[in-house]
């Protein structure tokens, strides 16, 4: 994968498999049918990391 480049959704979580194993989890818990908030918030926080204070003012 190049970087910027996007190959699409099955070629990104094959990438995230060989280079990050706990987003690749998020994602798969998140991306599930019914997947609970908290699945959510795990994923957005290995994402996006923790809210920054001030962030939202």
């Amino acid at each position: 994968m190049i970087l910027g480049l996007y190959e699409g959704p099955k070629k990104a979580l094959r990438w995230l498999a060989r280079h990050d194993e706990q987003s690749r989890q998020a994602f798969e818990q998140a991306l599930k049918p019914n997947a609970g908030s908290e699945a959510i918030e795990k994923l957005v926080l290995s994402v996006a990391g923790p809210l920054r204070v001030g962030a939202m003012e």
